[in-house]
């Protein structure tokens, strides 16, 4: 999971400021949300394809408080920690867990496969991870035009 956050402004500088919801939220909402929306779509490109499900699952979620700190891009498929980050040699994974799988790609047994794994391992396509770094010119862009707006918004509430 990716998470975009902002620091700068601690909440006692918040509450000095009048509508600072106004103010402040609402240019972070969108650099918030033009960052995620672009970190999912480069990490949907970047995800590597079966079936689909890990691809179509990949989304984001904005803090819905006034002024948001942060945006989340991530999936709630459970294997797709090793797929992002692999797995290291050592440890079986669960026969039942590749059973579909295996069945899916010409019949393999599960057990087998889950001892290959275990003494190879799962190289990590960390697409998630990928996606946020190619991405950080045009998000460091998203909260430059929100910082402009802030002051704008500031120059003319004054």
């Amino acid at each position: 999971m990716v998470t975009l956050t902002w620091v700068g402004i601690t909440p006692e500088q918040l509450a000095r400021v009048a509508d600072a919801d106004k103010l402040i939220g609402e240019p972070l909402r969108r650099a918030l949300q033009k960052s995620a929306i672009v970190v999912t779509s480069e990490a949907k490109r970047g995800t590597p394809v079966d079936t689909g499900r890990l691809r179509a699952s990949v989304s984001n979620v904005v803090d819905a408080s006034p002024i948001p700190r942060f945006a989340t891009v991530g999936t709630n498929v459970a294997y797709a920690r090793y797929v992002h980050d692999g797995r290291l040699p050592g440890r079986m994974p669960p026969p039942n867990a590749l059973a579909t799988w295996a069945r899916r790609h010409g019949g393999q047994n599960p057990f087998v496969l889950a001892r290959t794994i275990a003494r190879r391992g799962i190289k990590a396509k960390p697409f998630l991870r990928e996606a946020m770094t190619s991405n950080v010119g045009r998000i460091r862009g998203f909260f430059q035009a929100a910082g402009r707006d802030i002051e704008q918004a500031w120059a003319a509430s004054r």
